[in-house]
């Protein structure tokens, strides 16, 4: 924290460059992840998270003022390593120690942010990170799942240029930790290619409940939004429009989401369904 005071009386705060950071301790090297194994080796085994790079500026989904979903580290040749900077990210949870959350504004010029870890999901290769302030709890699916199920929510607006609807990167590190990390009709399992899908619409008031979710590849994603397709709430079979593009054509070849080792809420699904019939006007194919 007295770093953090440091940084933000800096003449130049709240852009930083480069070697201010590198010159306060607070980054080296070139991971994403920094530990400073000499003062935080000494507490945990693999160190405490320093820093973190933050590169999730371009996917809207996984960042807003107050959340961002950070990919663990992956690069392969130095596998050992990567294992050991993603338990120092599970150390810095741990103990909810706070971490710099470090991101490129411009050429020269960075921005850092204060964070906490707010959870980890081995599965999806990544974990959850509250900025400004610590979080309430540590994220916990069990938990998560027994909050009452509400299809739709009241939503904030944001003042940008234009009002927009907030979403939370929340909701993205629920979805990965229920589903997996595979498109739900596609199997395609590249994590910045999947969108956390809402099955009652956001513009509808569509809830963050983790089972008002479903995990799809962006252009399916598209396509169900579009009612190019749909899930029949008995049967759980996908169906589609009887004018309108095939799932062969959407290069989608599951038949129905009854593999899902856990289901979207049906209520969920039923208000999805309705409102898909009313786009169809009640024309519609099931898979079979």
């Amino acid at each position: 924290m007295e770093k953090w005071d440091e940084l933000k009386s800096l003449p130049s705060w709240p852009s930083i460059t480069p070697g201010q950071i590198r010159e306060l301790d607070l980054y080296a090297g070139m991971a994403g992840v920094y530990r400073d194994m000499k003062r935080t080796g000494v507490l945990m085994q693999d160190g405490i998270t320093v820093s973190i790079l933050n590169t999730s500026g371009n996917y809207t989904d996984e960042v807003t003022d107050n959340r961002l979903i950070y990919s663990y580290p992956n690069t392969l040749r130095h596998s050992s390593n990567d294992k050991s900077e993603i338990q120092s990210l599970k150390n810095a949870m741990a103990i909810q120690m706070p971490i710099f959350v470090i991101s490129e504004i411009g050429i020269g010029l960075r921005k850092v942010d204060l964070g906490w870890i707010e959870g980890c999901e081995d599965s999806a290769s990544c974990a959850l990170v509250k900025l400004d302030e610590p979080p309430e709890q540590i994220i916990n699916l069990s938990s998560e799942l027994e909050i009452e199920f509400s299809a739709t929510v009241n939503r904030k607006l944001k003042t940008v240029e234009i009002q927009k609807i907030e979403r939370d990167p929340k909701f993205k590190f629920n979805s990965l930790s229920l589903y997996g990390s595979a498109c739900a009709v596609t199997d395609i399992s590249v994590e910045r290619m999947l969108d956390a899908a809402h099955i009652v619409p956001v513009s509808e008031k569509g809830s963050d409940h983790p089972r008002n979710s479903l995990l799809l590849n962006s252009a399916v994603h598209r396509a169900f939004d579009s009612h190019y397709w749909a899930i029949e709430p008995d049967t759980l079979r996908l169906a589609t429009r009887k004018i309108g593009p095939t799932l062969n054509q959407m290069k989608i070849h599951r038949k129905s989401i009854s593999h899902l080792e856990v289901k979207p809420h049906p209520e969920a699904l039923e208000i999805r369904w309705e409102s898909f019939l009313k786009s169809t006007s009640g024309k519609a194919t099931i898979a079979s």
